[in-house]
């Protein structure tokens, strides 16, 4: 039994939806991975699944021009 959690991290600034579910879906495939987060500044890449292949997906929206 591993003793840890593998979190796959897609830092996303462009590119298209369908792309990011593709490259989603790729690291999904790896049984080291338990969940994935994708931080974009793009709130069109935030309508992803909110699961791929059994692994849960969270989605940080970075906000810019704020501070």
């Amino acid at each position: 039994m591993r003793a840890s959690i593998g979190i796959g991290l897609e830092v996303k600034v462009d590119g298209s939806l369908s792309a990011l579910v593709r490259q989603l879906q790729r690291y999904a495939q790896h049984d080291a991975v338990d969940a994935l987060l994708v931080a974009t500044t793009r709130a069109r890449l935030h309508a992803v699944p909110t699961t791929l292949s059994g692994k849960p997906i969270a989605v940080a929206l970075l906000l810019t021009g704020g501070l």
